[in-house]
């Protein structure tokens, strides 16, 4: 035993120094990816990124600085119940980078560390699978700067969570096989980091990989059974959801109150479906980016950006694949195809007819939007073959070698032929290209792109080269196996970081984050803005302007025109909502408004406090004003007519329930929304049409607004901003009612004389929720305290016997 001691200690040195150099060169991998980031102080601006996830985190950074739960945020569409909507992540960890650093820098240093979670996870996952090394970090660096994870950080709550993916598989693994306490606990706080993180589909596909993975231990070991795969994956989920009910209960609250518990038509699920061309680019990059178009992508083979901007996994896949096929049992390859065509035909989409049963048939397939997020499932199968492929290559005799690198010789000579047909003959191209697209017209600048095609085919034929010289001199011990090794590694973070680094979309805070029209008096006002776009639905989701910007000019007009929500940034006010959980109420101000005639719309906006509208498009409206136009933001910004004051009272009550009939009310030439309110209940006391009254607000926060006012009759005050659950009432202290005013607003009955109204946000939703999770979690800590104790006695008595 003496002689065999230091053999161990120099394996275990050795081992972990080699972990150590695998996961130094990992973080100087992500250095160099996110060097921009990192080093010049840009940040990503992509999609919604920059009007919906940074002026929520903004709200969040705000909020906890100021020591407040981030319940409510007054200025998101006409008040929103920001803790409730999930993507912002209250209680997500890696958010507290929100309060300790300045706002960007925060942004920055999130993005960073997801990529180290996504890389870091990988790598420790494959080395628990008894990877080499060097197959770790290539496993690490397919998985956390792949197409898919980089396309998902452009959807950063998607991002936020599936980068948990490694660890949770990690930790449900070793829960599995070891079953010791310890091993379940780090289970269930890294379950619930990637819930909290803001995506619940994309846990929900997480939480299906784990129990395929599940079922594959079983296979493996006879140990792990069905039912300690079922029973563990469901209390770790109900132990998960006890633990989180402080951000879950909140949720469903807004759920109940959305338009979500209605069915999502067809075409609106099925808008972002998988087009079939586009798995070419798993092997062949088939957009870049290009900044001088305005949308910011070349796309070779499509007109519309999809859900996913690159699915590339680089040439080294290729052997993996290839490896995995040919060295693998026939049972690897039919279990390989049910599970990859199986997710493909869902992420397909209206593209089969599978889709439109399924969404027909199950609750849970009509509930996600865009069957392009299905394709999650399709990457990590991908991933597992490919690896599988690479390790079962890595320990393959040479005679078993040398179908891969005939494969590899095949892809490069095929990359040759096609690039010197291309060459030869342009016009093939252009034939491919149409038969994608339908008219050639929908390209822009058909020779940059032909000339970026060509480019991507010559850049892919001295990668495939590579791979096979490396290939070649292994099996003809030309090279070293630390030569072949670090090669290996060094293709395959070259070939993805070069192609996937655009896709981050970096940019300079101070070119795209400033605004152009602010001012104090906007500041000031208690009015909301409201973006008009262009069409028929008045839902911001939509941007179109009279010009060609480039891609840094386009993206910088967000908020240089204050579309929803960057004006938040500034202290400003919106009416519309962006929020994926849109409330019913901002539901039926579209199925209105969207057929309403411009005059009755700007009536209604009127009526909703709605004082300033931004247009890319001139507008005539009987209640408009124009203020200024805005040639460099391609915008007109004008003044709605006396809009209703954020807080007011009236002496004139009708009494509607039915929104439409509301909404018809509020925006007809006959009704004054400032002289009258609609009730969805009779008021009490019967009010003075003659009084006089004035209210003015003395505290306005996210959870508490305080007013003054003063009535000479008895009347009832208007608080514009958005009814919702959870709000109370005080009067000169007392508890009084709420009334819901217009539909959208808050209202309280007033009597005669001088008041102090307050306004209060107390969720019971939030109250009993954090009771919940704080129960839970001391039943968790006292359990893990108790199991500490009787192991340690156990121990102690243990070494007394072994004493005795």
């Amino acid at each position: 035993m003496k002689n065999k001691l230091p053999a161990i200690i120099k394996t275990l040195v050795r081992n972990h120094s080699a972990d150590g150099w695998a996961l130094t060169a990992l973080v100087a991998m992500l250095l160099w990816f996110c060097d921009d980031m990192i080093f010049s102080g840009k940040v990503p601006y992509f999609r919604d990124l920059g009007t919906y996830t940074y002026p929520l985190k903004f709200s969040l950074a705000t909020s906890y600085r100021a020591g407040e739960i981030p319940l409510w945020d007054r200025h998101i569409a006409s008040g929103f119940p920001l803790l409730a909507a999930l993507q912002p992540g209250v209680f997500y960890p890696p958010n507290l980078a929100l309060y300790f650093f300045d706002f960007f820098d925060a942004i920055r240093f999130t993005f960073f560390l997801h990529y180290l979670i996504a890389a870091t996870g990988a790598y420790f996952l494959c080395r628990w699978w008894k990877y080499p090394t060097y197959l770790s970090i290539v496993a690490a660096t397919l998985f956390s700067i792949g197409g898919t994870a980089v396309s998902l950080s452009n959807l950063f709550n998607h991002f936020q969570t599936a980068v948990w993916l490694p660890w949770m598989m990690l930790s449900w693994e070793r829960a599995l096989r070891i079953g010791s306490w310890r091993t379940f606990v780090v289970l269930l706080l890294i379950l619930l980091c990637a819930i909290l993180g803001g995506s619940p589909e994309i846990y929900l596909f997480s939480v299906g990989l784990l129990f395929l993975d599940g079922l594959r231990l079983k296979y493996h070991d006879q140990a792990v059974t069905l039912a300690r795969v079922s029973g563990l994956l469901i209390a770790a989920n109900l132990l998960v959801a006890a633990l989180g009910m402080a951000q879950f209960l909140p949720t469903f609250e807004l759920l109940s109150h959305s338009r979500r518990d209605q069915l999502i038509p067809f075409h609106e699920a099925t808008a972002w479906s998988l087009n079939p061309w586009s798995l070419l680019g798993l092997i062949f990059p088939d957009k870049e980016v290009d900044t001088a178009l305005s949308i910011g992508v070349r796309l070779f083979f499509a007109r519309e950006i999809p859900f996913l901007l690159s699915h590339y996994l680089g040439v080294l896949s290729l052997v993996g694949l290839s490896a995995w096929f040919f060295l693998g049992s026939w049972k690897q390859r039919a279990a390989a195809f049910v599970l990859i065509g199986g997710s493909l035909v869902i992420a397909l989409g209206s593209h089969t007819a599978v889709y439109g049963f399924l969404f027909d048939l199950l609750p849970t397939v009509r509930t996600i939007r865009f069957p392009e997020k299905f394709f999650f499932f399709t990457y990590v199968f991908l991933l597992f073959f490919i690896c599988q492929g690479l390790v079962a290559y890595h320990r393959a005799n040479d005679s078993q070698r040398r179908m891969p690198l005939a494969f590899v010789t095949f892809v490069l000579l095929l990359w040759a032929a096609v690039y010197a047909v291309l060459r030869s003959n342009p016009e093939l191209l252009q034939r491919f290209e149409v038969a994608q697209v339908g008219d050639v017209s929908g390209i822009p600048s058909l020779a940059a792109t032909h000339a970026a095609i060509l480019y991507h085919l010559e850049r892919q034929i001295a990668i495939t080269l590579a791979i096979f010289l490396l290939l070649f001199c292994q099996t003809q011990k030309l090279l070293g196996a630390t030569l072949f090794r670090m090669g290996i590694v060094a293709v395959a973070i070259l070939d993805l970081g070069i192609t996937n680094k655009p896709f981050q979309f970096l940019a300079d805070p101070a070119m795209v984050a400033i605004s152009k029209i602010v001012s104090p008096a906007f500041q000031g006002s208690a009015s909301r803005f409201f973006y008009y776009p262009p069409g028929e639905s008045l839902h911001p989701s939509f941007v179109s302007v009279l010009a060609r910007p480039n891609y840094l000019k386009a993206t910088a007009l967000n908020t240089e025109n204050l579309l929803p929500n960057t004006g938040v940034m500034y202290g400003l006010d919106y009416f519309q909502e962006i929020d994926a959980l849109a409330r019913q109420p901002y539901s039926d101000f579209l199925n209105f408004a969207n057929l309403a005639s411009p005059d009755r719309r700007i009536k209604l906006l009127r009526a909703l406090n709605v004082g300033y509208v931004i247009s890319f498009r001139q507008l005539t409206a009987a209640g408009l004003t124009l203020s200024r136009q805005l040639p460099e933001q391609y915008s007109w910004l004008y003044e709605v007519h006396d809009p209703v004051p954020r807080v007011y009272i009236v002496a004139s009550t009708l009494v509607e329930t039915q929104p439409a009939k509301i909404t018809r009310i509020l925006s007809s030439k006959e009704f004054d929304a400032a002289k009258t309110v609609i009730a969805d209940q009779p008021i009490s006391s019967r009010l003075q049409p003659d009084s006089s009254s004035s209210a003015g607000i003395t505290h306005y926060g996210n959870t508490r607004v305080t007013i003054k006012a003063s009535a000479n009759g008895v009347a009832v005050l208007v608080l514009a901003d958005a009814y919702y659950p959870g709000w109370k009432v005080f009067v000169d202290g007392r508890e009084g009612k709420i009334l819901r005013a217009n539909h959208f607003f808050r209202a309280v009955e007033l009597s005669a004389g001088e008041h102090e109204i307050r306004f209060e946000y107390a969720p019971w939703s939030f109250t009993a929720g954090l009771w919940i999770s704080l129960l839970t979690l001391a039943l968790i800590v006292l359990a893990t305290l108790a199991i500490a104790v009787k192991n340690a006695i156990a121990l102690r008595t243990y070494s007394v016997l072994a004493q005795t």
